[in-house]
């Protein structure tokens, strides 16, 4: 199979009209954030709007989105897991005199996203939703609120807006980090002698967020326009590289803009060692995984990997593998067993049957999909190595929240590294549905061998190095503490530590609280710690859990 480097292909939607959607834009179908909407296009009609892409659109149902952000934000629509080549529009304005802002047909896969900025509550957009090239299907409409990040505190690495001021940082995931148009994140890192240094940024408005390379100087060596870069060290000695991530001007008004940041350093893969998850060699032998970040993979030919991870009804999962396409071509798949599964049987590509898939020849891979068959469902992560490309190591980074990355919450607060010489990371798996009752908080990277509990507040703050810590602390008001039986918990031999959480009894300073739908709980983790001046304490970062 020859492999087609990928490129957006300018494709749109058209509207028809259906219970889950309307056919004109008249009477458009609301839509509300974090809610799946299942649709229809199959019976649905060409609307008279000429699609920008979508190589002359299909027929599209339309829909009504109205910002409930007070503080203003971004709204992003999604059809990622749809049956079908999808394609979407969105319009301001009203109906009879639409204003087309923007259009896609293939994001994740051959499904569509698009974002859109919300100054302020009350603000309305109309999408509407078709196919490729009169292409028609069933699939899910999800809109998603994201806050905007100027209204709370910076994250853990300011002042680093000088290229002289850059703060170093070691390989690792970083979530939950903020920049402006006013206001550049800059980093260091050492790359060694034919080493390879790779960053990529997760942002929820991918086209905005671009990286600026320097030498250790602070020598501009080249802008890549683009969610990441792979910079390979030739000199023969070690050197200091330095980057800046940066709004793209052309995103005008934006304001600020959250991102996760994931930085690998590696040389030439030698997969002749087997890694933690083998044998995982196929979807009967799938490795179960959770929410959180897996690095020091591999995949090689004829050998790939499979991961098992279970979906809950109305949760969208989110699985990313991070690599470097120069060394290997790795693709990612999201199969259900039910239906289809194992690219050695269904074959490689789209149209395979798998629910998701990442097939390009770039840097990192993501698949997305959104569950609204009404039960939980069993699902397979497919690591495919492409035909004939040999061995390749990645990272793998999975979350089963409708918010982006860090499971049924939104990941905020940067953490500080702790004495592993690394950062500490908290997630939350179950449902965000109250009458459920159903969330696990777990953290990893915890000290070997040290106490730890889980903290809780309805309002995010941010206070550095409280009474002496050597973490942040991410709440603020009314913070509960975790310290019941049993909940004072010991990381052993593994760094980690978890707990269930009732809903309808949440610790507060003046007893316990319930959760409502609509009720928004912060949680983050305390543990001891050990620094060079003698024992201290620390925190990992935080996750926000919107309940429904």
């Amino acid at each position: 199979m020859m492999k087609t480097p990928s490129f957006l292909l300018a494709a749109m939607l058209a509207s028809p009209a259906l219970a889950q959607g309307t056919d004109d834009c008249v009477g458009a179908t609301p839509l509300t954030s974090g809610a799946a909407v299942a649709f229809d296009t199959t019976i649905a009609t060409l609307s008279a709007e000429v699609w920008p892409c979508a190589a002359s659109g299909g027929p599209d149902l339309w829909f009504q989105y109205t910002s409930t952000l007070a503080g203003g934000g971004l709204i992003s629509f999604e059809t990622c897991g749809s049956s079908y080549d999808t394609s979407l529009e969105i319009f301001s304005g009203a109906c009879g005199a639409l204003t087309s802002l923007s259009c896609n047909d293939d994001a994740c896969g051959l499904q569509s996203t698009l974002t859109a900025l919300a100054p302020a509550a009350g603000t309305s957009y109309f999408v509407r939703v078709g196919g490729y090239n009169g292409a028609t299907g069933a699939g899910t409409l999800l809109a998603t609120e994201i806050a905007n990040p100027c209204t709370g505190p910076d994250d853990a690495f300011e002042d680093n807006d000088t290229c002289a001021t850059s703060v170093a940082v070691p390989a690792g995931y970083y979530p939950g980090l903020v920049a402006s148009t006013t206001d550049s994140d800059f980093y260091s890192i050492t790359v060694q002698p034919s080493q390879y240094l790779s960053v990529s940024l997760v942002d929820e408005a991918t086209v905005d967020l671009d990286l600026n390379q320097f030498d250790s100087s602070c020598n501009l060596v080249t802008t890549w326009f683009a969610d990441g870069f792979t910079y390979q060290n030739v000199t023969g000695s070690p050197e200091q590289v330095r980057f800046e991530v940066f709004v793209n001007p052309a995103a005008a008004g934006v304001g600020c803009l959250s991102y996760d940041m994931n930085v690998r350093l590696a040389f030439d893969p030698d997969c002749s060692f087997p890694d933690a998850f083998e044998d995982s060699d196929d979807c009967t032998t799938a490795a179960a995984v959770t929410n959180g970040t897996y690095t020091g993979l591999s995949v090689e030919d004829g050998d790939n990997d499979y991961y098992a991870v279970t979906v809950a009804n109305g949760e969208t999962i989110e699985a990313t593998i991070f690599f470097i396409d120069l060394f290997a071509d790795v693709d990612l798949y999201l199969w259900d067993p039910n239906v289809a599964c194992d690219t050695n049987v269904a074959g490689q590509g789209t149209g395979t049957g798998a629910l998701s898939v990442g097939f390009s020849t770039t840097d990192n891979e993501t698949v997305s999909y959104t569950n609204t068959t009404g039960a939980s469902q069993n699902l397979i992560i497919e690591v495919d190595m492409f035909s004939g490309s040999g061995c390749n190591e990645y990272d793998l980074l999975v979350s089963d929240g409708t918010i982006g990355p860090g499971g049924i919450g939104t990941a905020y607060c940067t953490p500080n590294a702790n004495s592993t010489g690394g950062a500490s990371s908290i997630t939350a798996v179950g449902s965000r549905i109250v009458a459920t009752n159903d969330v696990t908080l777990s953290v990893t990277g915890l000290p070997l061998l040290s106490f730890g509990f889980f903290i809780v507040s309805d309002v995010q703050g941010f206070v550095m190095n409280p009474a002496g810590s050597s973490g942040n602390l991410c709440l603020t008001g009314a913070i509960g503490r975790y310290v019941g039986p049993g909940q004072i918990q010991n990381t052993g031999t593994s760094g980690m530590i978890s707990l269930g959480v009732n809903l309808q009894a949440i610790p507060g300073p003046m007893g316990f609280r319930t959760t409502a739908a609509g009720d928004t709980w912060n949680f983050q983790a305390w543990h001891r710690d050990s620094s060079a001046t003698g024992p201290t304490s620390n925190f990992s970062n935080g996750t926000s859990i919107l309940f429904q």
